[in-house]
């Protein structure tokens, strides 16, 4: 049973890692990724009975996940005390699957220790998706979280992230038209759209966790058209920005063969034949990483005065530097226009 299960899954992964050949959306193909993740899990519970809430947190959670993606799970429990057994037993048997989990437990008290004094953990906790076990104790879980968002803890947040947007941006470069940039961290990248959804979460008390089939940015970019925040044309526009860079990050996970955010010169000829000739897709992808589709198992990890700062921010980013290299010029534009429009979207939250 286990090794049918496991060959259903890796069959049904390779078959979907085969479409990034032909896909036009590469949204679809992550999303689709991920929906297939979440129900591999959901199969190995087996329908058994949890004191506990198992969620998915990170790109998983987004269901944006890319093929070497790192795939985060958290254990929700009121207390940890008395789940030991079952969350160990549940994690052996996800390795038992061929699934290196890794993961975090949380319980309530969390919430409040994180919201101070770890920006980074408690963006996580804002983005989690029910997966299985007690439906009650996860939706507990997000009733507590949204009831600590008083009007000075948004206040403190929106400016810790508006903060740690200009510390990544001096490590991963400010420039959207860096020669080598990476697409998740730098100026225009991934993390910027994320940084506004959690700015948008944040202010509006609003978790974009639906479990209908959308990704998380086409559930926000649907909720902005909905909230009449920006046109919509302006979102249409930031989520193309933004699918494009998914699928840059997509393919370089593929002629990478593992991990990897960052658009290197030997990539950018690669992908640049891919853009320029997008009818010779899967002749090229197939010359240049034949076996894709036949990749090792991805391992499974865990891992308001609001305007003075948008000004600030806009400010220092208002003036791009010049172009560095007529092979990365595409995704150097597209970076751009998502970091303009992103700027945009902010003043308006």
């Amino acid at each position: 049973m286990t090794i049918s299960i496991k060959e259903d899954f890796l069959k049904r992964r390779d078959a979907l890692f085969q479409s990034i050949l032909k896909l036009d959306n590469d949204l679809k193909f992550s999303m689709e990724y991920s929906l297939l993740v979440e129900e591999f899990v959901r199969t190995i519970a087996d329908n058994k009975k949890y004191n506990f809430a198992l969620a998915s947190a990170g790109s998983f959670s987004r269901r944006e996940l890319s093929p070497y993606s790192d795939i985060d799970l958290m254990f929700i429990s009121e207390s940890v005390e008395g789940n030991e057994k079952d969350i160990s037993q549940l994690v052996t048997k996800l390795w038992d699957y061929g699934v290196e989990a890794s993961h975090t437990v949380r319980d309530y008290t969390d919430l409040a220790k994180y919201l101070d004094d770890d920006l980074h953990t408690f963006t996580q906790f804002i983005e989690t998706r029910y997966l299985l076990g007690s439906e009650k104790i996860y939706n507990k879980w997000n009733e507590l979280l949204l009831a600590l968002l008083t009007e000075d803890e948004k206040t403190d947040l929106l400016q810790k992230l508006f903060e740690d947007t200009l510390n990544r941006y001096e490590k991963y470069g400010s420039s959207p038209k860096m020669l080598e940039p990476n697409v998740k961290l730098s100026a225009g990248g991934l993390r910027d759209f994320q940084t506004i959804e959690w700015m948008y979460i944040l202010k509006n008390k609003f978790l974009l966790n639906k479990q209908n089939e959308s990704s998380q940015a086409e559930i926000f970019v649907q909720q902005l058209k909905e909230s009449n925040y920006v046109t919509e044309r302006e979102c249409d526009n930031v989520l193309g920005s933004y699918e494009y860079i998914v699928s840059i990050r997509n393919l370089i996970h593929v002629f990478s063969d593992q991990k990897n955010d960052r658009l290197e010169f030997n990539l950018q000829k690669k992908i640049a034949d891919l853009l320029t000739h997008p009818d010779r897709r899967a002749e090229i992808l197939h010359r240049e990483h034949a076996h894709v589709g036949v990749h090792r198992n991805p391992a499974v990890r865990l891992e308001v005065d609001f305007r003075p700062v948008v000004d600030r921010f806009t400010a220092r980013h208002r003036q791009p530097t010049g172009l560095p290299a007529r092979r990365n010029a595409v995704v150097a534009a597209e970076r751009n226009k998502q970091q303009r429009r992103l700027t945009a979207i902010a003043v308006t939250l």
